[in-house]
């Protein structure tokens, strides 16, 4: 296999994802889907004090 086709492969093997951060106070929400925002998942963090 060349090299163009070696890229090739990885490019078709590539997801396209999201993520989004948001600051709320003392807390970070960090949402992340693959495809649809329907389809994904928040978490979120608290800072230690």
């Amino acid at each position: 296999m060349n090299s163009q086709e070696e890229r090739l492969q990885i490019l078709r093997q590539v997801k396209h994802n999201k993520c989004t951060i948001t600051r709320d106070g003392d807390k970070l929400n960090v949402r992340g889907y693959i495809g649809f925002s329907l389809i994904g998942r928040t978490q979120t963090w608290t800072a230690s004090k």
